[in-house]
């Protein structure tokens, strides 16, 4: 898909383009021996979106009536193409993106780049609750928030404050599958 703000995303929701994806994500990862994946910003983003950027044509219509979905076709390709490769491997795919019916795809989401404070561990808490209530068990946290945060100008993941947030993220993380 070409995006008027000149990003091009590729159409999860055309058979085609999954299969293709695979190809290269099979001959260039997976036939090498990993087999989980990091699939990060599934959702998709960019960041010099436009508005019009909704309207681009998918396979199953404009991107603005079918883009919630987009991380439950890019992940339901990578584990469909998976399993008929082989069933000898178990599928994981780790994303910040999620939507309804995803965990039949071996897919875990975390909660995405949130910052490195103590209110955003606390919002841990109720994001994975209301998370899980949606029917999908699958949540993870971004331990210890992203890039140390407010700790960064003061010596990042040397500083003490850093260390024992980071601790009790870790703690909190124990909880998770």
């Amino acid at each position: 898909m070409n995006y008027p703000s000149g990003v091009r995303v590729y159409d999860a929701y055309n058979p085609e383009a999954r299969n293709i994806y695979w190809k290269y994500l099979n001959k260039g990862v997976f036939s090498l021996g990993v087999d989980s994946w990091w699939m990060d910003s599934t959702e998709p983003d960019h960041l010099s979106q436009k508005t019009e950027d909704l309207d681009t044509k998918t396979y199953l219509g404009s991107f603005r009536k079918v883009r919630n979905a987009y991380p439950l076709m890019t992940v339901g390709g990578v584990y469909d193409h998976q399993r008929e490769t082989t069933s000898d491997k178990r599928v994981f795919i780790l994303t910040r993106s999620a939507f309804a019916g995803q965990q039949r795809y071996g897919a875990n989401t975390w909660s995405g780049d949130v910052n490195s404070s103590w209110e955003s561990l606390r919002n841990q808490v109720p994001a994975g609750l209301n998370f899980s209530l949606t029917g999908n068990p699958n949540f993870n946290s971004d331990i210890g928030g992203f890039f140390a945060g407010v700790y960064k100008r003061n010596g990042g993941a040397k500083n003490p404050m850093f260390q024992e947030l980071y601790v009790r993220w870790l703690q909190y993380g124990t909880l998770h599958q």
